[in-house]
């Protein structure tokens, strides 16, 4: 029995959550995320697993990829020029950076 999966398809800002089990092939992943508005129906999408490993061909299960519940994997679209998009991922938001101002290392300022 094939069991279900949760994945995340992230490209730049965006997260499609999708509902996917072992035994789905990657071309049927690809036809979900067509019938989702993120570019147009017949666009070409291809997929990387968030380690860098692209997930071909499309006969190809998540379980031979072995693709576990809530991973990541990166969409990229194919473009007018026949050449495939990278992968960004941008995060939504990055927690500011710390800088410590001039005299600063972290200790306690004694008075």
């Amino acid at each position: 029995m094939a069991s279900v999966h949760y994945v995340r398809v992230k490209r730049k800002k965006q997260t499609i959550f999708l509902e996917a089990t072992s035994d789905d092939t990657i071309g049927a992943l690809k036809l979900k995320l067509q019938k989702i508005p993120v570019g147009t129906p017949d666009q070409a999408i291809k997929l990387f697993h968030s380690d860098g490993r692209a997930l071909e061909p499309d006969s190809s299960t998540l379980y031979d990829f072995k693709v576990e519940n809530d991973d990541v994997l990166n969409m990229v679209f194919k473009a007018d020029d026949d050449s495939w998009e990278e992968v960004d991922v941008t995060p939504v938001s990055q927690p500011p950076s710390y800088a410590p101002k001039d005299g600063e290392d972290g200790a306690a300022v004694k008075q």
